[in-house]
C-alpha cells in the first residue's frame, strides 16, 4: 500500500509571517505538511511555546480538523493574520493566546460545523 502526501499550501502571508517571526529572535518550526489539523507554525520564544494557525484574507476559512486542534490543545495556541498578531501571540501568549474560554467556544462550534470548514470571521466572532 502506498500513501501520497500533498503539501499544504501556505497562506499568501505565511512566509512574510514567518520572516517577521526569526526576524524579532523567536524559534519558529514550519509545521503546515503535517496534517491532522495541526497548526501551521510552531514558536519558541522566552521558554514558551506556541501554536499558531496562519490565515489571509477576506475568503479565509479555518477547516474543522484545526478548529478541534485549536480546542483542544492543552498549552497556548492562537490564530494569527499578520506579522504583528504572530509577534504578540509568540511572546506573549499568556496575554494574546486562546484561554479556555475561548478554546471551549471553539468546540461547540466544532461540534455543531456540518461542513468542513468555517469563515474566520465567524470564528474570530465567536470567541470574542
Amino acid at each position: 500500500m502506498t500513501y501520497a502526501f500533498r503539501k499544504a499550501r501556505p497562506d499568501k502571508n505565511h512566509a512574510e509571517i514567518v520572516g517577521e517571526l526569526r526576524g524579532a529572535g523567536v524559534y519558529v518550526e514550519d509545521l503546515r505538511d503535517t496534517g491532522g489539523g495541526v497548526s501551521d507554525i510552531v514558536t519558541y520564544f522566552g521558554y514558551k511555546t506556541v501554536f499558531i494557525e496562519i490565515k489571509h484574507g477576506a475568503k479565509a476559512a479555518v477547516k474543522k480538523s484545526q478548529l478541534k486542534f485549536l480546542a483542544t490543545w492543552k498549552g497556548h495556541c492562537g490564530i494569527a493574520v499578520d506579522a504583528e498578531s504572530a509577534i504578540r501571540l509568540a511572546k506573549e501568549p499568556e496575554k494574546y493566546a486562546l484561554d479556555s474560554r475561548q478554546k471551549d467556544l471553539l468546540l461547540v462550534l466544532w461540534s455543531k460545523l456540518e461542513g468542513k470548514a468555517i469563515h474566520l470571521n465567524t470564528v474570530l466572532a465567536a470567541i470574542k
